[in-house]
């Protein structure tokens, strides 16, 4: 099949869904920034969220490259989960996303850069290289943790703690008095999203070798740990707010987040390339981003 490069297949490729994961985060570092007296500077935000998108540009195409073989023996993919499918469908040709990741990838640089520049500090230019390398110690040799084992881990380490600082470091000048005791409830969260995408692709991810945590452990066993590690920072969420009205909509939040878990025992035995686990890795990632929003509004708030 010729590889067709269209606007749509770019898009289709970008998986713009995803950058959700990557912007609150981001956005969390920055409003602990701003709790602590920083004053709010436009331009470093903007930097801050653009550098937002060329690492989220860079995680779809980089992964996409790597993981092509593995995703066209895939058929219990999800729209959240078995990559953009731009290479298996010959949308594009594998050497135009491999290009184009490692364009995000020096954009990414640049940006940190810029920031580190604008704020007289060496940490986000060290976090940007940091989130270029996760990747590439996820996705391709000699390390390849996807395919090892603690590919998830990577990931937990990349949207739960290299995110937050950077958001935060490039505010502040450092990261020396980052609220650390915010990790505490942000990784649990974060794992169970990591290892809840890829529990639809566990046949496939079987057949190819790669040791993520549900070929590890077994579907039903790995579902169950999501909802323990969702529990976990929903456990301390609720510990951050007092029940009053000034806190509503907070508590509003940790109600859907409530349901939100819950709801995913209801599907612990689906099958993989069911509805069923479509649902589980929905209700999963929205435990995560609820979860990632009730922490930026207890400090906004």
């Amino acid at each position: 099949m010729v590889a067709l490069s269209t606007p749509f297949s770019w898009l289709k490729a970008a998986r713009i869904p995803s950058q959700t994961y990557i912007f609150l985060p981001l956005l969390l570092g920055e409003i602990i920034a701003l709790s602590t007296g920083q004053p709010f500077d436009v331009w470093t935000v903007v930097l801050v969220h653009l550098f937002g998108l060329t690492i989220q540009l860079y995680i779809v195409f980089a992964n996409d490259y790597a993981d092509q073989e593995t995703d066209r023996r895939n058929i219990t993919f999800t729209p959240f989960s078995g990559g953009s499918r731009v290479l298996v469908d010959g949308d594009l040709h594998p050497h135009a996303i491999l290009t184009a990741a490692r364009l995000m990838a020096i954009c990414s640089i640049v940006i940190g850069s810029g920031l580190s520049v604008r704020g007289e500090t060496i940490f986000p230019v060290l976090l940007a290289a940091a989130g270029v390398v996760l990747l590439w110690m996820y996705s391709y040799p000699p390390i390849k943790l996807s395919y090892r084992g603690g590919g998830e881990l990577l990931q937990m380490i990349g949207v739960g703690v290299v995110l937050p600082l950077m958001g935060y470091s490039a505010m502040t000048q450092g990261i020396h008095h980052f609220s650390w005791e915010f990790l505490k409830v942000i990784l649990p969260t974060q794992l169970a999203c990591a290892i809840g995408t890829a529990v639809p692709d566990e046949p496939s991810d079987r057949i190819g070798q790669k040791r993520t945590i549900p070929v590890l452990l077994g579907p039903i066993a790995s579902r169950i740990l999501v909802i323990a590690l969702h529990s976990l920072t929903a456990a301390q969420l609720i510990g951050l707010f007092p029940p009053t009205s000034a806190h509503l909509f907070a508590w509003f939040s940790i109600i859907f987040l409530t349901a939100s878990i819950l709801g995913q025992l209801f599907f612990i035995t689906n099958k993989p390339g069911s509805s069923g686990v479509l649902i589980f890795t929905l209700l999963s990632i929205l435990s995560t981003l609820t979860s990632m929003t009730i922490l930026c509004l207890h400090d906004w708030l």
